[in-house]
């Protein structure tokens, strides 16, 4: 930022800075805290959920109740802290014995505010009783995947809007983000203080006492009876270690020794990458020779990187499964209406009344139409990292505010590219290989005896029967 001014500054200045502006955030979090502290109170948590009752949603619109609009009650705000791990190589370029190589492994983790509020929650009790609780519950249901199907139309129309010219007039009909009951508090940015490093390995039960052991001097809520309760997240692994840790001290005296009300969650942030994994595994074989399949897809487009998969190369497999979904997508709606290229206008298509009717009508014809057819460096050290860890957010806030000040455009981040071309080139070619037209006898070599529904191999009595073996298990724990 200060060099595109041309402005310069010493080495020293810049991390005296930097000490000041985390002392500055944590100022901030400890204020955020007391606040929490003082008006965390079960009245002001029932009156303020009282409001909540009346929440509804319509089918496309998330428009609030007048009861909630009327609603200025506001609950006390509470907060999660979120762990992840810091590992990596520090590679030297001059070894010897006081300077090799290191492998480093920290932990990172921030306070976040949290935009849905559930103090109108129990935490005595569950919602449900366990031991009356129907397992059947848990599995998908015909209702399920109703609304998945709605869902997936949803999706679709966005598509034949985009790429097809006789729906491109449907624009202002589409929806574009899919409404739930808190669209409006998750389409807010989120607050959070970055509150520094753990030079501590999680994978060492020694390490991850000592963090856990500050997690709750430093951060768990506390009030006159004591301790509250305090939800902490992290990766799968993160949680299955701090579970472990709060299990062996359950034989403790106090509840303070215990670790009683620290809750560990895991945070899907790697949800979408296992999902591409699945993807990868199914769709993925040497298919060059038949057209249509993944392979073949990619080596049209020649994009070579997404053949590592997801793993190796995830934005690019990612990348290649969005413009692949949507042009066999694309073709497949090519195929069902009769038309040749995606650049058709049949006159009758649309009836006239529909063209001149409102958008929400519109969209009701566009849906109901569609449901119809069957995607760090070798300097770094523990006290520059610990510095910098607690002044990200800070930074990222003047630096923002500045360049709006001085009308500094930067790179935002991320880069859109037009996949329109690639998507209508593999329309071109699912079209030449008639892929969805029915073929007797048609067998693509590299998917011999491929099955349509993915879940044939799953046992579902032995699937059934492991979990209510876990449900018997969660019955005789005590609440």
């Amino acid at each position: 930022m200060l060099s595109q001014l041309s402005i310069t500054t010493s080495h020293g200045r810049a991390i005296k800075k930097q000490h000041e502006l985390a002392l500055d955030c944590e100022a901030d979090f400890q204020k955020f805290n007391l606040s929490f502290r003082a008006t965390n109170t079960d009245e002001e948590f029932l009156e303020a959920f009282r409001s909540m009752e009346d929440l509804h949603l319509s089918d496309e619109n998330s428009a609030p109740s007048p009861r909630q609009k009327d609603s200025r009650v506001t609950c006390p705000s509470s907060y999660s802290i979120i762990m992840d791990n810091l590992d990596f190589f520090v590679h030297r370029h001059n070894q010897s014995i006081n300077n090799s190589n290191r492998s480093l492994h920290w932990i990172h983790h921030i306070a976040v505010k949290d935009r849905i509020s559930t103090h109108h929650i129990s935490n005595i009790k569950p919602t449900t009783d366990i031991q009356r609780y129907n397992l059947a519950l848990s599995l998908p249901q015909r209702s399920t995947q109703a609304l998945m199907c709605r869902e997936f139309i949803v999706l679709a129309t966005r598509m034949l809007n985009k790429h097809m010219a006789v729906f491109e007039s449907f624009g202002d009909s589409v929806v574009h983000h899919i409404p739930h009951e808190y669209s409006s508090e998750m389409s807010t940015r989120s607050t959070d203080f970055p509150s520094g490093l753990y030079f501590k390995d999680e994978n060492k039960i020694n390490d991850l006492v000592e963090v856990m052991r500050h997690i709750q001097q430093e951060y768990m809520p506390k009030d006159p009876d004591g301790a509250q309760h305090l939800l902490i997240g992290g990766d799968r692994l993160t949680e299955a270690n701090c579970r472990n840790v709060q299990w062996g001290f359950s034989d403790a005296d106090t509840e303070e020794e215990r670790m009683e009300g620290m809750h560990f969650k895991f945070e899907d942030w790697h949800a979408i990458r296992v999902l591409f994994e699945i993807h990868h595994k199914i769709f993925f074989k040497e298919s060059a020779k038949d057209p249509g399949t993944l392979f073949a897809n990619m080596t049209k487009l020649r994009c070579s990187n997404a053949k590592s998969g997801p793993r190796a190369a995830f934005n690019d497999y990612r990348d290649f499964v969005i413009k692949d979904t949507a042009a066999l997508f694309l073709a497949a709606a090519i195929e069902h209406l009769g038309f040749h290229h995606v650049t058709d206008r049949p006159e009758s298509l649309i009836p006239e009344h529909i063209k001149e009717d409102s958008p929400e009508a519109r969209r009701t014809w566009f849906n109901i139409g569609l449901g119809s057819m069957t995607g760090l460096g070798p300097n770094l050290n523990e006290t520059s990292a610990a510095r910098i860890s607690r002044t990200i957010g800070v930074v990222k806030e003047i630096m923002a505010v500045t360049d709006m000040e001085l009308g500094i455009s930067g790179q935002t981040g991320a880069h859109h590219v037009d996949m329109t071309k690639d998507i209508l080139t593999l329309v071109d070619t699912l079209q030449e290989a008639e892929f969805f037209k029915q073929q007797p006898g048609r067998v693509y070599a590299a998917f011999p005896g491929f099955r349509k529904n993915l879940l044939a191999k799953l046992d579902h009595k032995a699937l059934w029967n492991w979990m209510m073996l876990k449900l018997n298990e969660w019955r005789i724990l005590p609440l």
